[in-house]
C-alpha cells in the first residue's frame, strides 16, 4: 500500500511541474515614436531611470544563474527561469539607451553627467 501511495505521489508531481511556466521577456522598443521630439532633459531623465532598471535587471538575473540551475536540475524543474527575461529586458534598456545617447548627441545635449551603463547580461 505505501508503494502504491509513493508511486502516485511521484506521478502528481510530474504532471504538475508540465503546468509551471516562467515569465516570458518583455522587451522595451529601442525606437518608440515621438523620440525625435523628445527634450535634452527628458532624453537624460529616461537613460538615467534605464540605466537603473537594467542594473537592477542584471544584477537579479545574475545572481539567479546559480540557483536556477540548481533549482531546475536537483530539485524542481518548473522553479527554475530558462527564459532569461531579466537579462534581455535588461539587454533591450541599454540598447535604448544607446539609441537616447545618439539623439542627444545629434540635440547637442549636454551628456556627460549620464550615468555610465551597467555590463550587459
Amino acid at each position: 500500500m505505501r508503494n502504491r501511495e509513493s508511486v502516485f505521489v511521484v506521478i502528481f508531481l510530474g504532471l504538475l511541474t508540465g503546468c509551471v511556466t516562467t515569465p516570458e521577456p518583455n522587451p522595451i522598443d529601442v525606437k518608440q515614436a515621438g523620440d525625435a521630439d523628445l527634450a535634452c532633459d527628458y532624453l537624460a531623465a529616461e537613460y538615467t531611470g534605464n540605466t537603473e532598471a537594467a542594473s537592477r535587471k542584471i544584477d537579479k538575473n545574475k545572481r539567479g544563474d546559480k540557483k536556477d540551475v540548481a533549482l531546475g536540475l536537483l530539485i524542481w524543474p518548473g522553479l527554475a527561469d530558462f527564459n532569461n527575461a531579466p537579462g534581455h529586458e535588461g539587454n533591450a534598456l541599454l540598447d535604448r539607451n544607446a539609441w537616447l545617447k545618439s539623439l542627444a548627441a545629434v540635440k547637442n545635449c549636454d551628456i556627460t553627467t549620464w550615468p555610465d551603463q551597467p555590463h550587459r547580461y
